[in-house]
């Protein structure tokens, strides 16, 4: 987004940053999302960049499963790192104890500068017939770690400050047995699939840890040098 009063994001920044990438792609973070979850395996969905300047409007609160939905399973789990300090007025993500167990949600329509940012979120508490929880707001340095639940509800309120931004990372994994599903969805990602293949294909999905073998065999190349096949390969 780049009107001046919205949160910017970017996603799949992977494939063009090797900086983020040796990030994304680090087998540690598959490590902890499996040792968090119980998966055998994790691949990556996607990354998100978030900037979040002076003044710019909230983010509603969503369940980032509910961008899974084109998959079977439909599950993620998500690793967000943040580049700069956070505080609760630049608006820091905030939480809402225990909506991981409310059902999935569909993908809310006023994602960008919402009137009510928490407003779906009360609807979805309702619905579970439950009062919707004050939310926790993680306030914490830049260079922190926090993994959350893909079905928990969270989101961000406007940056209120006049000089401070915040700055951040979302690495958010799949089960490594995802498929594509027959449901629609997935209007962006669907683009990924190979026709008549179910399988989340590793050129776009890459497993990044799994139990019982090795995380995708292009990843270190790629981290390091930006390229996924040897020079042997190139030769053959």
């Amino acid at each position: 987004m780049s009107l001046a009063d919205v949160t910017r994001h970017m996603s799949n920044a992977w494939k063009a940053d090797l900086t983020v990438a040796k990030l994304a792609l680090s087998p540690d973070i598959g490590r902890a999302a499996c040792a968090l979850t119980g998966w055998d395996g994790v691949r990556i969905g996607v990354d998100t960049i978030w900037w979040k300047p002076a003044g710019t409007k909230p983010v509603t609160l969503h369940q980032d499963t509910s961008f899974m939905d084109y998959l079977d399973p439909p599950r993620a789990v998500t690793c967000w790192f943040t580049l700069d300090d956070t505080h609760r007025d630049a608006g820091t993500l905030e939480y809402i104890p225990g909506s991981h167990k409310w059902p999935l949600a569909p993908i809310p329509e006023d994602f960008h500068a919402p009137d009510d940012h928490r407003g779906q979120m009360r609807y979805a508490a309702e619905a579970a017939g439950i009062s919707a929880p004050e939310p926790r707001f993680i306030e914490v340095p830049a260079g922190s770690c926090v993994i959350h639940a893909g079905e928990i509800w969270h989101g961000s309120a406007q940056n209120e400050t006049d000089d401070r931004m915040r700055r951040s990372i979302g690495v958010h994994m799949v089960p490594q047995h995802a498929t594509f599903s027959d449901r629609p969805g997935g209007y962006v990602y669907r683009r990924y699939q190979l026709t008549d293949d179910p399988q989340l294909n590793e050129s776009f999905f890459p497993v990044l840890w799994r139990r019982d073998g090795e995380p995708t065999g292009w990843i270190e190349r790629y981290c390091a040098t930006g390229q996924r096949r040897s020079p042997t390969q190139d030769a053959a």
